[in-house]
């Protein structure tokens, strides 16, 4: 395998459930079939910490198997040696997951990196993901990173995906930070802004009245008008059930679980058209008969070329 995808996650606020929306994004396509990984890019640990016990966590910072230390190995000798000594896999409910982990001292090595001499700054996350030859071993990996009032992870994330996840809360107030830093990200990562919005997806979450849902329209409006009508808005939404607060933890029920199943799964099917899309990755969703249909047809392309 060498045609894997990366989808950033990040927000303008916080609170409007990046990690959940991460989570059972990389669970569900691990159901689909797809090898997943999923890079925790907020110090805060809160996803890591919804698959591995604390004790884990304190235990992987001691062996120096972390971002932190991934970051370092690559920073001194310019490639990794041990890949999977950074690749931890977690069972979740019915499906095994692999998590990249930071640490206690992963803020302090993002700033190092980025005030330091090192040339092309931005890049930080890509060249590690490729040095962890993520493209080669897993269908998609998921970055999850923290909101935009620190700018530094929002652009390496940027820099290092294939398609960006905005989730923002059906509010007046999450509508305009959300374009506030649309509006700041072209100039701030140097990208065409067409270029960039093109490969945005923005999904309402934590929906939970009936008025909120008819102001999405409004609020589609709005982003069209000030920002792009290339910025693609989720015709789903997420509705604000505790069930997806619950889902990971130990509270979690199978109604819980039978829940998010119902109502993520609608939301699922339309990402996967819209990713299929923006980053190119129709080949990840085909199944098995049209998997060899599209390599027949590309062979045939390919006899027309050579002839």
């Amino acid at each position: 395998m060498s045609d894997g995808r990366i989808l950033g996650i990040f927000s303008a606020p916080g609170g409007v459930g990046k990690t959940t929306i991460t989570i059972c994004l990389g669970w569900f396509l691990r159901r689909f079939g797809l090898k997943v990984l999923l890079v925790d890019l907020d110090p805060s640990i809160s996803l890591s910490l919804l698959f591995f016990k604390e004790e884990k966590l304190i235990e992987l910072e001691r062996r120096k198997k972390t971002l932190s230390s991934a970051i370092d190995e690559l920073l001194e000798k310019k490639t990794i040696d041990e890949i999977e000594k950074y690749l931890h896999m977690s069972k979740f409910y019915d499906s095994e997951i692999d998590v990249v982990v930071p640490d206690m001292r992963f803020p302090d090595t993002i700033d190092r990196v980025w005030y330091g001499p090192r040339a092309r700054r931005e890049y930080i996350l890509k060249d590690l993901l490729d040095s962890l030859k993520v493209r080669e071993n897993y269908d998609i990996t998921i970055v999850d990173t923290i909101p935009f009032f620190d700018k530094k992870y929002t652009t390496i994330t940027i820099y290092a995906s294939d398609a960006y996840l905005i989730p923002l809360r059906p509010t007046l107030i999450d509508v305009y930070r959300t374009t506030r830093m649309l509006k700041e990200l072209p100039q701030l990562t140097g990208i065409d802004e067409n270029k960039l919005y093109s490969k945005i997806g923005l999904i309402f979450n934590m929906v939970a009245t009936s008025k909120q849902r008819r102001m999405i329209e409004a609020y589609r409006d709005i982003l069209a008008r000030k920002i792009s009508p290339h910025i693609y808005v989720f015709n789903n939404y997420l509705p604000n059930r505790v069930s997806f607060s619950r889902i990971g933890t130990e509270e979690a029920t199978r109604q819980d679980i039978r829940i998010v199943e119902e109502v993520f799964g609608k939301f699922l099917e339309e990402f996967k058209e819209w990713f299929s899309n923006v980053a190119d990755a129709e080949h990840l969703f085909l199944g098995p008969e049209e998997k060899v249909a599209k390599i027949v047809q590309t062979m045939k392309k390919l006899e027309k070329i050579i002839r």
